[in-house]
């Protein structure tokens, strides 16, 4: 198994994008966002951008990772499965929403909780309470599920579920705490602003890349490795187009 001070390849591939994606929406916001698309694109905060779209693959990343080890779980009989299983299929599920805006639309409709069925008047004129009646009850699910896993987080992977306890505590305090935070500001496009969606978003992509590391570790724990077939290697070689050498051909003349 990878020793726990060593950090795989992919997983610093993850952290620097983590970075960047949010380094390059600061830098839009220095440079007064000169062009609409690319600030459309850049925004952290918007749906349709690019940290959405690589937010929803990270979380399919973990998803299948999970997933894998499921199945494997499955054939072996470990116990423990049903928890791996409802995790991995709780990741796909983030990964959805994502996209769709599952969340979102259901915290819309928890407003008929709040006095007069509308959040301006409340605390949370900006959240609304989804952070309380979605996202606590899912943080519970979690950890019930970390604890069902017990027996599937052997000695060797004790550095995976480590990750993932990590993982899922610095998610969801973006997620939940970084989030309601944006209810104490006024003002919008401000630096105040900028600061909150930056510290949420990144908190929250951090989150998921210690995930897929979790999962990752977790794997070569029980002994996979996520490699390319030795077959499929040699089939590329054969593929590859040979250099000319000299001495192929008889030199006229």
């Amino acid at each position: 198994m990878v020793a726990p001070g060593r950090i795989p390849t992919p997983i610093v591939l993850l952290f620097a994008a983590d970075i960047l994606l949010v380094a390059a929406m600061i830098i839009d916001f220095w440079l007064g966002s000169p062009y609409g698309r690319l600030r459309n694109l850049l925004d952290l905060n918007l749906e349709n951008s690019l940290a959405t779209w690589y937010s929803s693959m990270q979380w399919f990343c973990a998803a299948c990772l999970f997933g894998l080890l499921a199945l494997h779980a499955f054939r072996e009989r470990l116990r423990g499965l049903l928890a791996l299983t409802g995790m991995a299929m709780l990741f796909l599920v983030f990964s959805i929403d994502e996209i769709v805006e599952v969340h979102e639309w259901i915290g819309q409709k928890t407003d008929v909780l709040l006095p007069d069925a509308t959040r301006s008047t409340t605390p949370f004129a900006h959240t609304g309470i989804w952070p309380f009646v979605i996202g606590v009850p899912v943080l519970a699910l979690l950890a019930f599920a970390i604890v069902r896993m017990r027996h599937i987080f052997r000695p060797g992977a004790a550095h995976a579920r480590r990750l993932l306890i990590i993982g899922l505590v610095v998610m969801f305090t973006g997620a939940l705490v970084v989030e309601l935070a944006a209810n104490l500001i006024e003002i919008r496009r401000s630096g105040w602003d900028l600061s909150q969606v930056a510290a949420e978003e990144f908190l929250e992509m951090l989150g998921v890349s210690l995930i897929v590391w979790s999962g990752y570790e977790l794997l070569r724990a029980y002994g996979f490795e996520l490699r390319m077939p030795a077959r499929a290697a040699a089939s590329n070689r054969r593929l590859a187009p040979k250099s000319p050498t000299l001495g192929s051909k008889p030199v006229a003349g």
